[in-house]
């Protein structure tokens, strides 16, 4: 069992998907508490592709969001990184990603020097 961080940066990203969409918070606190690692796309670095699905919107995990979360195993700590919507954006390239885990890194270890 890991223990779930959420940075203030992760935090400034879902400002506008908690107001739009009831249950959200919920549904995201369920998917950090059982996430598997080994059920989901490793993408380097510590980071995994979790599809994300909102009872709101009945799409589906196919059309809904796709969650990047990054698993610090020496720390046991998993914390969600980026959340984007496949409405709004297809595809999140690995510069994106590099960016958004050095962001979420550097402010989560900070805590723990």
């Amino acid at each position: 069992m890991y223990s779930i961080v959420i940075s203030k940066y992760f935090k400034s990203q879902i400002k506008k998907y908690l107001k739009k969409y009831g249950f959200f918070l919920e549904e995201l606190i369920v998917c950090l508490e059982t996430f598997d690692p080994n059920q989901h796309v490793h993408l380097g670095e510590g980071a995994y592709k979790v599809r994300f699905a909102n009872s709101n919107l009945k799409k589906g995990k196919r059309n809904s969001f796709r969650l990047i979360i990054l698993l610090l195993k020496t720390e046991d700590i998993i914390t969600p990184i980026v959340l984007y919507y496949k409405g709004d954006q297809e595809v999140i390239t690995r510069r994106e990603i590099k960016y958004h885990v050095e962001r979420v890194k550097t402010e989560i270890l900070s805590f723990y020097e």
